[in-house]
């Protein structure tokens, strides 16, 4: 028997497609991803394997379409890989991209490629050149370099590039470890274990932007999320040594993990994750505001709940992509490509922040109110009990 759908029920579907309709379905990637590793290029959003294909795609986001890149070595296992792109100062028509990753058990790998954009006029690569193909990272002595020391899990590790001269790969690994990586010297020069008791993995890690006005350019500040453990690190280079401080996470975030999430400004943005057999999918957004370190929970949700998807913001700011994942209605992996107006989401952030001041302002004049009749009680209070006292004496 049909269940009947009444008016409460479609008002309701109403609203949640009101609420997802920031984000916009563009064109199906090519084939099913989750955790996938994404960078932005310029138009380009390389998307760089996961853990069921080893091909790579660039999706220009004006065209709106996909180009395959190339595939991953055939003995290489992408099993919760990292991918980063470096800074290329010597050519602006390259980019340079490194991934390295693999889990305990596996193989792992440190590969490198320098990428040429597949959608340039007359594009032709010649073979020799090496261009737009997974190669081992050597130094200037032609010896592989190695990311990842042995008998470690690096299968969800996360980095991000910082330093003063964006020469310092930060890496963060299970079960809590943090490492930094020399890019110059290509050696470790310092590392430590995170203070958390949770097993990282899959986690959000991501950098803290600088004020402006800081005259110290050799502390590297960064964030680190994994369901209910928040972390603030930083990092002096002159002194070689870290920094911890607790981040509280909310409530509706904790128990998730395997999110996607990208950095505005000075603003997190989290979308979907996973909270085991339990929980299930997600399909909320939570923005984490790193000034003010204030949680918020925005009223727009993904079209359907997705774990194991990847956010990145394009080159120039505009659009958050948000690709592939896990869930959906049939909680397979997907093929879902969807895109957000960064001005769009950046309205719902304000809208919120403001009925979040309003209501605390509306608290503040509730509770002042109250205070103010219990004084006035208890005025009355004492000047009933002077009277009876009085009276009593009579």
């Amino acid at each position: 028997m049909k269940k009947q759908i009444t008016k409460s029920d479609s008002d309701d579907r109403k609203q949640e497609q009101r609420l997802a309709s920031v984000f916009l379905d563009v064109n199906s990637l090519p084939t099913p991803l989750s955790r996938s590793q994404c960078v932005a290029y310029k138009d380009e959003i390389l998307i760089c394997g996961d853990e069921l294909t080893r091909d790579c795609y660039s999706y220009h986001t004006i065209k709106k379409q996909y180009k395959r890149v190339c595939s991953y070595p055939k003995d290489i296992s992408l099993q919760g890989h990292c991918v980063v792109k470096l800074v290329n100062s010597s050519n602006s028509n390259t980019l340079t991209v490194l991934s390295f990753g693999g889990c305990k058990h596996g193989k792992r790998h440190t590969l490198v490629m320098q990428y040429m954009s597949v959608w340039s006029e007359g594009h032709v690569i010649e073979k020799t050149s090496h261009k737009n193909e997974w190669m081992v990272w050597t130094d200037k002595h032609n010896k592989a370099i190695a990311i990842g020391k042995e008998g470690e899990d690096y299968q969800g590790a996360r980095a991000i590039i910082g330093g003063s001269n964006h020469h310092l790969l930060f890496i963060t690994y299970r079960p809590k470890n943090i490492d930094v990586f020399d890019l110059t010297t290509f050696q470790y020069v310092s590392s430590s274990n995170l203070p958390i008791y949770a097993c990282t993995g899959y986690h959000c890690f991501v950098e803290k932007p600088k004020n402006e006005f800081a005259k110290d350019t050799r502390l590297n500040t960064m964030l680190l999320f994994y369901r209910d453990t928040g972390l603030f690190i930083s990092y002096d280079e002159d002194y070689n040594n870290f920094e911890f401080q607790d981040v509280p996470v909310c409530t509706s975030l904790a128990p998730l993990n395997r999110y996607a999430y990208v950095t505005i400004n000075d603003c997190v943005l989290f979308f979907g994750g996973y909270g085991g057999y339990v929980i299930g999918y997600s399909n909320a957004v939570h923005m984490y505001a790193m000034t003010t370190n204030q949680w918020m929970k925005l009223e727009h949700i993904l079209p359907a709940p997705l774990g194991g998807c990847t956010g990145v913001l394009r080159a120039d700011g505009t659009f958050v992509h948000i690709v592939g994942g896990t869930g959906g209605s049939d909680m397979n992996t997907t093929n879902m490509h969807l895109e957000a107006s960064v001005m769009q989401l950046r309205d719902a952030m304000q809208a919120l922040h403001k009925k979040v001041k309003e209501k605390q302002s509306n608290d503040s004049e509730k509770k002042s109110e109250e205070v103010t009749q219990n004084r006035g009680s208890n005025r009355n209070k004492v000047l009933f009990f002077f009277f009876f006292l009085v009276g009593g004496k009579k």
